[in-house]
Formats: structure tokens, C-alpha cells, sequence
């Protein structure tokens, strides 16, 4: 049994409400306008539904994500091989990022180590929606570039993981939007919590080494090799994308 855990331990329990985390009772945030929900669509193309563009990602949220969700090493097996929980302290959503379905069970991406960890979940567990956003963060250049279909929206200039706690590469996604009691931390104005783990560190201030990309409130270290492997964007920047970055949004880390 695995919860998400997180990089951030209890110093930003505070889950956003709005945004891509989901908004308040009778509304319905830009990024939420955005996340179009899949009706029907039984068939397989490529592992994906026929009507997904190639730069869109289907997103399986759990149903029931108090309880949990069961992951499977295989379709169809009987026994699952893994539970997949909200971490401590997490409320909302437990989402994952699709990247292949045969028949009625989805291949997901899972928010554990080792980093690229995948597994099977049932169709009936979960609900479908699709974006079509995503993001490339290059660590050579020390920029994260945002897309939406196949155009770029915007670039901004980020701050990395430090030698001894580089930030890692490889295929992630959105598990979580967080906002920070107080705003004025390392932290900033939110955090986007990664399915990504540091290679480094097994825990750090209370949690267990998860990624985020987050605000700061230090942007002096904005284009510099700074943090303890997250990647920190100006308040500005990281406010911008919770208006447009919806749970599950994957994002592709690079040198």
C-alpha cells in the first residue's frame, strides 16, 4: 500500500481549491473550461481513444479517492500488485496521467518511486477527461516551456536542483495543486506537485522527496542551480499556470 507523498511535508498542507485542483461549489475555473470530460469511446487507437489528438492526454481520475485505487501489473489479473492512496494530509482528487488502454483496463503512470513507474487500473474505477496542455522543462536552459495543442503558449525562466540534489528527468505529471498558508516562503504563491521523486533525497522536511514546480520568494535564484531538486518560477509565472494547468497535465523534464 503507497501514498503520495510529497517533497513538502506539512509546511504547505493547504490544498487550492479553485484552479486546476478544481473550483468551489457552482463554478468552474479556466482550467476546469478546458479538461473536456470523454463520454463513451470504448475503442482502442494507438492505446488511446480515436478522437485524441496526439497532443492531448487522457487523464483517469479515482472515483473514490479517499479509499484509494487498485493497480494491477497486468490486465485482467485477479490480485492487485499495488494500492495507490492520497498521501497524508491530501484531500481532493487522484488523478493519473493514461499512456495506453486495452479494452476495459488503463495504463497509467503511478506517483511512486521508482520514477516511470506504470500499472494497470480498471476503467470502471475511474473517470475520464483529456487536456491539451502540456510542458517541457529543459534543465540546460533553465526554462520551462508551456503548451497547449501543439503551440507553444509561453516560456518562463525557472530555477533547478542544486549538484547534489539535481533535479531529475524523465515523464511526470500534475498529482496535485497546493497553496501555501502563507505565501511568503521558499514555497511562493503555489506549488505543482509532480508523480516524480529527487534521486538524492528519500525524505525532506517531513515528506518522502517529491518534485514540485513552485513560486519563490527568493526570484534571485530565478536561472540558477538553487534548490533541493524542485523547480521555482517567479509567483507570477506559477500563478499564470494554475489558470491553465489542469491535474494531470504531464510534463517532460530534459538536459
Amino acid at each position: 500500500m503507497v501514498s503520495a507523498g510529497s517533497l513538502f511535508g506539512d509546511e504547505v498542507p493547504q490544498r487550492q481549491a479553485g484552479g486546476a485542483g478544481g473550483a468551489p461549489a457552482g463554478g468552474g475555473s479556466p482550467a476546469q473550461q478546458l479538461v473536456a470530460t470523454i463520454e463513451g469511446g470504448e475503442g482502442e487507437s494507438g492505446g488511446v481513444f480515436s478522437s485524441v489528438k496526439p497532443y492531448e492526454t487522457i487523464i483517469a481520475t479515482a472515483k473514490h479517492p479517499g479509499k484509494g485505487i487498485d493497480v494491477f501489473a497486468e490486465p485482467g489479473d485477479k490480485h492487485p500488485d499495488d494500492r495507490i492512496e492520497l498521501r497524508d494530509g491530501q484531500k481532493g482528487d487522484l488523478v493519473f496521467a493514461q499512456t495506453k488502454r486495452r479494452g476495459k483496463w488503463l495504463k497509467v503512470m503511478l506517483p511512486i518511486r521508482p520514477n516511470g513507474s506504470e500499472g494497470w487500473v480498471w476503467r470502471g474505477a475511474v473517470d475520464l477527461s483529456v487536456t491539451d496542455w502540456s510542458a517541457k522543462i529543459d534543465l540546460s536552459d533553465h526554462v520551462i516551456s508551456v503548451r497547449q495543442k501543439d503551440k507553444t503558449f509561453q516560456e518562463f525562466s525557472i530555477g533547478l536542483g542544486q549538484p547534489d540534489t539535481p533535479t531529475p528527468t524523465g515523464n511526470f505529471y500534475v498529482t496535485e495543486l497546493i497553496q501555501p498558508k502563507e505565501p511568503d516562503t521558499i514555497y511562493g504563491a503555489y506549488v505543482f506537485v509532480l508523480s516524480g521523486f529527487s534521486n538524492k533525497l528519500t525524505n525532506y522536511a517531513g515528506g518522502n522527496g517529491e518534485i514540485g514546480v513552485h513560486g519563490t520568494n527568493d526570484p534571485s535564484g530565478i536561472g540558477q542551480d538553487v534548490s533541493a531538486g524542485c523547480i521555482r518560477m517567479r509567483n507570477s509565472a506559477v500563478t499564470e499556470l494554475t489558470k491553465r494547468l489542469p491535474l494531470g497535465t504531464p510534463i517532460e523534464i530534459v538536459k
